[in-house]
């Protein structure tokens, strides 16, 4: 499925469920079960624009890969951020 295409389907599901009223939160991953990390971020930019993006490289965060790679909520279970 393409992201138009989850797009669509998830405007389909609000007409038949609703939008769930004032406070309430629906949530669609419409990614590609795959995390990217922010250098690959930032060398798929270069390659679609055709120029160079100048970034610095700091210190690593706590949180371990998944917080690196999007794969959760930055907490090392995936679930919760770490406090």
């Amino acid at each position: 499925m393409d992201l138009a295409e989850g797009h669509v389907k998830a405007l389909g599901w609000f007409e038949e469920e609703g939008c769930g009223g004032y406070g309430k939160l629906s949530v669609f991953n419409l990614g590609t079960g795959k995390g990217y990390s922010v250098l690959e971020m930032v060398r798929a930019m270069e390659k679609a624009s055709g120029k160079e993006i100048k970034y610095k490289i700091g210190s690593r965060r706590e949180g371990g890969e998944l917080a690196e790679r999007g794969g959760g909520g930055g907490g090392e279970d995936g679930k919760k951020d770490p406090k």
